[in-house]
């Protein structure tokens, strides 16, 4: 999938509604997704002169690890007004337990993540995401797979580029002012 295309999407978004300091929780560096999308969110921001305000935050695509880093998101001076999560998992995470601690989104910061899972739609307030088609993803490689197997393509390697599409709901905002 088009992992650097949608990371892109979502920084421009943010850049759009007014955010200058934006924070990225990764996913785990053995992940080839997530380094695109951790590459892609910083030549955003340097293509946008905003990369030296911006900070990183490791992950590891789990609901879990995003508990303690909404924790540790609150201890950053200046706090960013914007977090783009490598996954819909670790922001759906980050956004319950900013909850938990009092932290409105998208009031007081705003949040997107990545893959449009189900839940993306059901929460409160709706997470901003970036659509990923993984079913689709999955079938292409079968179907090529399949073929592979029984002699019947022609594909002969190279790299089939799944586009991404950012779906903007309710947890990204403009950031408030002070």
């Amino acid at each position: 999938m088009d992992n650097r295309g949608g990371a892109k999407q979502a920084v421009a978004h943010l850049l759009a509604l007014g955010h200058q300091v934006l924070a990225h929780v990764t996913g785990p560096e053995r992940s080839v997704d997530a380094r695109e999308r951790r590459e892609a969110f910083w030549e955003a921001l340097r293509d946008a002169g905003l990369a030296q305000y911006a900070v990183e935050l490791a992950g590891d695509f789990t609901e879990e690890s995003a508990q303690a880093l909404a924790t540790r998101f609150l201890s950053i001076r200046p706090r960013p007004t914007a977090i783009f999560a490598a996954n819909d998992a670790m922001a759906l995470g980050i956004l319950l337990h900013l909850q938990k601690l009092g932290v409105q989104v998208p009031r007081d910061v705003s949040l997107v993540g990545f893959n449009d899972i189900p839940l993306a739609r059901l929460v409160q307030p709706p997470l901003t995401t970036v659509q990923a088609h993984i079913e689709t993803l999955g079938c292409r490689a079968v179907t090529l797979l399949l073929g592979l197997l029984n002699n019947r393509t022609n594909f002969k390697g190279g790299v089939e580029l799944l586009p991404t599409q950012l779906v903007v709901r309710g947890s990204t905002a403009p950031p408030k002012r002070s």
